[in-house]
């Protein structure tokens, strides 16, 4: 609030020096405040999530590949209170600097929700259900269903990452997972 005085202080300075400089300040400061008073501006950006797994160089075929394991969090509100229900997964991208030169480069997400003890993967069971980089291209996007419990995602669950084909070609391969909060 004191900085919105101090801003109308200024504005009405040009008030006497240049009117039409005048209106122009005034009706963009008006914008601003309805900006920032608007109640889902927040929202917006709250809502969505993305976890990214970037692996320097050239991976081979190994399970846990990725430093640490990445923690699934939810966003909290001016109370320190968890908002939403789940994350849901929309979609996921697999890009790298090099493509996969012989064969496709494939990738395992498994998310556990006991801390380690046991590993379920969001995908199916077979090789080609996998997150796959065919041979040539340096991205794909994956939408639609995942195997996880319709998709959803719960705070404290922890992500972990396998490769699980790799001809040693793809350079520094990095996945996206994207998706919206549920409320």
């Amino acid at each position: 609030m004191l900085i919105q005085k101090g801003l109308l202080y200024l504005i009405n300075s040009f008030q006497q020096e240049s009117y039409r400089l005048y209106q122009v300040l005034l009706s963009l400061n008006q914008q601003t405040i309805d900006i920032v008073n608007q109640s889902n501006l927040n929202e917006q950006i709250l809502t969505n999530f993305e976890y990214r797994f970037e692996l320097p160089g050239l991976p081979i075929v190994a399970s846990d590949v990725y430093p640490v394991w990445k923690q699934v969090r939810f966003p909290l509100d001016a109370n320190n209170k968890i908002i939403g229900s789940g994350q849901r997964i929309t979609r996921i991208d697999i890009n790298a600097k090099a493509g996969p030169g012989s064969s496709s480069f494939i990738v395992d997400l498994l998310v556990t929700k006991d801390k380690g003890v046991t590993f379920q993967s969001i995908f199916g069971p077979s090789l080609t259900q996998k997150l796959v980089l065919p041979v040539g291209l340096k991205w794909i996007k994956y939408g639609g269903k995942f195997l996880l419990s319709n998709d959803i995602l719960q705070d404290g669950w922890w992500f972990r990452l396998d490769v699980l084909q790799s001809d040693g070609t793809t350079d520094s391969p990095e996945i996206v997972i994207r998706g919206v909060l549920e409320n």
